[in-house]
């Protein structure tokens, strides 16, 4: 629980946290048996052919409000979803509007996943990512987690970033 003084100062906080970045390579050994192994292909010694071999780093916010309102800054993750809607006014039926940044810079293109913690048989919302920026009209009350995943090669690597912002909406 979050909770502020009298004499907290006012504007947008957030708490981020970020992985690891794990390697995670998926082969068959020479048993013809399909395997899992942390790290990289040139470290699998049994492989009879390797499948893929991925790199993997998850971002996660969570965003609140004391007092009033301030459009929160970049904190410097390599995927990152920042509201730009003032988030202690957002009712149900209200928009909200997310900036998503790729090494600091907006995502041009892709799209969004938003899902509410209360309504969890239904299905989630999407929405696509137009330079840099993603909107979603609020269902439900309660709290939203709103997620990316984002992939990109480097040589025959995968690299994956994952990124979720999570606000309360009343």
């Amino acid at each position: 629980k979050i909770s502020f003084g009298k004499k907290s100062k006012a504007g947008t906080y957030s708490a981020e946290m970020s992985t690891k970045t794990n390697i995670l390579t998926i082969y068959i050994d020479k048993n013809d048996k399909k395997r899992f192994k942390r790290g990289t292909k040139d470290k699998v010694k049994d492989a009879k052919k390797i499948i893929s071999s991925s790199k993997n780093t998850i971002y996660g916010k969570t965003y609140f409000v004391n007092k009033s309102w301030t459009e929160p800054a970049a904190v410097g993750h390599k995927l990152e979803i920042i509201p730009t809607t003032d988030i202690s006014k957002l009712y149900i039926g209200d928009t909200i509007t997310l900036k998503v940044l790729f090494n600091g810079k907006p995502l041009e293109r892709g799209y969004m996943t938003a899902v509410n913690n209360l309504s969890k048989n239904d299905n989630a919302l999407y929405a696509n990512i137009r330079k840099g920026q993603a909107k979603f009209v609020l269902t439900n009350f309660g709290q939203w987690k709103f997620s990316i995943n984002k992939e990109t090669k480097e040589n025959d690597l995968t690299v994956s970033d994952t990124a979720s912002a999570t606000i309360n909406i009343k």
